[in-house]
């Protein structure tokens, strides 16, 4: 099952520097913004686990992490004037993991948050840990209007979190889920890991049932892919066992939950999400590490792992005063913007309209997807069936970025 999670199109390893910069104003003023869905990225967690290839920097200071919200808000206070009249229909803050935040500056975040226009009903999605979900910190998301909370425990054996240089305790993951059902977000999700070091099938049933204890909305199955710049790598090979991700699958099945893609799944009559899939939906990042899309454009800050490289990128960005341009990113000609509408229609639940893309239908091999709807193989091998819509230009941008 090794092979690249593709969760929006062109891969972020396919960014590289704009030369020269592009001017954030006209390009937003081209972009339909009443719909727009509004990310937040906090890039600082407790621990760095040893499957984690994302953009996060162990922090417990205050000073560092308020240094940082000064800068993001100077971004945010910039773009809501360039990206302006806008209504927000989506929100999410991740990470990193938000609630890492002390109260004082999770309580400033969300209030400046608040002051974007949104509409009413629109989802408001919020990533936290076991350590730091805590009943103040989760009223505050509540009071905020946050309305899903998804936690990541990864596993509820504690040898196999132990395994991935997780420090984790049981005890601390039902108090967390106790305080979270407590304050009555209408969406809980539970992130779980198949592939754990000494995982078996009966290990994985045993942790997926604790968490159905809890009656989640959702829940994400995320096979263990392991990266290089990760602790794990060298030590482990990552979820290579079909046999165990399929046990997993059909468990959940099972006991009520129908599967909505490769990874997540769904208590059957629950509410939905806040899962940013729409292709044709400008989103706008904010904070270090962040990505927006445009229909021209994906940009972010640039990318490390590494702990030097992220203190280097973290330093540019509280430095810098004026974000009007994006330095780092991916233009999209038309036939890029076709494969991320088919890549991301494929492999969410409204499907690909074949009869507008038939080009792609030679990338999709017999019995993977029927009506232009992945079947259960093919969202098994969703991971497979992403890159296979990589254009040649993103293929060979993305061995550069991993190479870098």
């Amino acid at each position: 099952m090794h092979s690249a999670y593709v969760y929006s199109y062109p891969h972020k390893l396919a960014y590289g520097p704009l030369d020269p910069p592009v001017e954030l104003a006209p390009l937003w003023q081209r972009e339909p913004r009443q719909q727009l869905f509004l990310y937040w990225h906090i890039p600082f967690c407790e621990m760095r686990c040893g499957f984690c290839n994302l953009f996060t920097s162990i922090e417990r200071k205050a000073e560092p992490m308020a240094e940082y919200l000064q800068a993001l808000r100077r971004q945010a206070n910039q773009l809501a004037t360039i990206v302006s009249p806008c209504q927000v229909s989506g929100l999410a803050i991740g990470g990193g993991t938000p609630t890492q935040l002390p109260s004082d500056q999770l309580e400033s975040l969300l209030d400046g948050i608040l002051q974007w226009p949104r509409q009413l009903g629109g989802d408001f999605s919020v990533e936290s840990s076991p350590a730091t979900a805590t009943p103040e910190k989760l009223f505050l998301l509540r009071q905020a209007g946050v309305t899903r909370l998804s936690l990541g425990v990864q596993s509820f054996v504690e040898a196999e979190v132990q395994a991935v240089h997780r420090r984790q305790r049981n005890s601390l993951v039902n108090q967390a889920l106790s305080n979270i059902r407590g304050q009555g977000f209408e969406v809980v999700n539970i992130d779980l890991m198949v592939g754990l070091p000494g995982q078996t099938v009966s290990s994985l049933r045993r942790s997926l049932q604790s968490a159905l204890d809890w009656q989640p909305e959702e829940l994400y199955l995320y096979p263990l892919y392991v990266r290089p710049l990760t602790r794990l790598y060298g030590e482990h090979n990552g979820c290579d066992d079909g046999d165990l991700y399929r046990s997993g699958r059909d468990f959940l099945q099972e006991h009520g939950y129908e599967q909505v893609s490769l990874r997540m799944f769904r208590r059957r009559g629950g509410p939905g999400g806040c899962e940013y899939a729409d292709p044709q939906r400008p989103m706008l990042g904010l904070g270090c590490g962040a990505r927006s899309y445009t229909r021209e454009l994906h940009y972010s800050t640039p990318y490390a792992v590494g702990s030097s490289g992220v203190r280097r990128i973290l330093r540019a960005y509280k430095d810098t005063q004026d974000f009007g341009q994006a330095h780092f990113g991916y233009r999209l000609d038309e036939e890029e913007r076709r494969r991320r509408i088919a890549v991301l229609s494929l492999l969410s639940e409204q499907g690909l309209d074949i009869s507008a893309f038939p080009e792609f239908l030679s990338l999709l091999q017999p019995g993977e997807a029927e009506g232009g709807r992945l079947t259960s193989l093919g969202l098994e091998r969703a991971d497979q069936i992403g890159p296979r819509f990589f254009s040649a230009r993103v293929q060979q941008a993305v061995l550069a970025g991993a190479r870098e």
